[in-house]
């Protein structure tokens, strides 16, 4: 590179190792330009300036970024191989204890089995969440695109969580906009897991009162396509403004320490804003402390190619569902 601007001028930038008079290797940026006359020959004028501290500091950081990726990946082949490893005698438990459920126990035998596959459940449910979060951060979370039918994949989600509403004694509301096409194209379990965490969020929080899942038919921004305002509401405690930058950070809840009263990873919402995000949707909420919080979110999804989608002729709106609370 010198020896062309030596013989036909220009510029030359060069970074490289220097050994000073003591000996010492320091990295410096040479500068050369040069300028040939037929007359007078060529002519060189050069600088040298010091960048080893510069320099020294880009390599460290690409050091480190090169160390953050393999650790990274380490990450998700661990968790990868633990929950193999984990969901293989769990559901060797679940199984046992199922079959222990379905013979002839006592009432308070029966009661403990009932228990002990909820933990299971509860468990294999953590699971899932801690590797979606990895494959959500090393972009590899699927979403499948298919016709589904969305009123009843919402009235599946509401089926889950009759027990739920029942053991508290807090209302479950469900409207589902009559003007949302019968089929729609997207991911229906993606979907679903995002309602479910959701409501379990709402439900968790929510000593009375009630909770409703709503499903609303907004204006479309693409052609052949509908888009969906989905909401969760809840009466339960709310979240106080200092907490809500925090909402969303894995691993945290609005009610933190060893001894706060409800139980949970803290992984639900930032699960599903994630999810939402690689959906192409949006998410957001409001609250307010002792009286309630609504989480919003929007979707759009694509119609199913040659069929005819027309919105449902009566309303889609479900009954509310209600009962009492029982404390045993």
């Amino acid at each position: 590179m010198l020896e062309d601007v030596l013989h036909h001028g220009g510029t030359a930038d060069i970074e490289c190792e220097a050994m000073t008079r003591l000996g010492r290797r320091k990295w410096t940026h040479l500068r050369a330009v040069g300028r040939v006359d037929e007359g007078s020959g060529a002519l060189v004028v050069g600088t040298f300036q010091d960048v080893d501290e510069r320099k020294r500091t880009e390599l460290e950081l690409v050091e480190a970024k090169t160390k953050a990726v393999a650790a990274n990946r380490a990450k998700d082949e661990f968790l990868a191989n633990m929950s193999h490893e984990i969901r293989t005698p769990l559901n060797g438990i679940f199984g046992m204890l199922r079959m222990l459920a379905d013979a002839s126990l006592a009432p308070r035998q029966q009661e403990l089995a009932e228990m002990a596959m909820r933990s299971c459940r509860r468990l294999a449910d953590l699971l899932t969440d801690v590797l979606d979060i990895s494959r959500i951060d090393a972009g590899k979370l699927e979403i499948v695109s298919s016709p589904f039918d969305l009123s009843r994949s919402i009235r599946q989600v509401r089926e889950l969580f009759i027990p739920s509403a029942m053991q508290a004694g807090v209302s479950l509301h469900v409207h589902i906009d009559a003007a949302i096409p019968s089929r729609v194209v997207g991911d229906a379990s993606r979907l679903q897991q995002v309602l479910t965490n959701l409501l379990g969020n709402a439900f968790k929080f929510t000593e009375k009162g009630s909770v409703t899942l709503r499903a609303e038919h907004l204006s479309p921004v693409l052609a052949n396509s509908c888009r969906v305002l989905f909401s969760v509401e809840d009466t339960g405690c709310g979240i106080p403004d200092e907490k809500h930058g925090k909402l969303f950070t894995p691993f945290t809840q609005a009610c933190e320490g060893f001894k706060r009263s409800h139980q949970g990873a803290g992984l639900g919402l930032s699960i599903c804003r994630r999810i939402i995000r690689v959906m192409g949707g949006h998410l957001a909420f409001e609250s307010e402390a002792d009286t309630g919080t609504t989480v919003y979110f929007t979707l759009n999804f694509g119609l199913p190619d040659g069929d005819e989608v027309q919105p449902e002729a009566a309303t889609a709106s479900s009954a509310p569902f209600a009962c009492s609370r029982h404390r045993g």
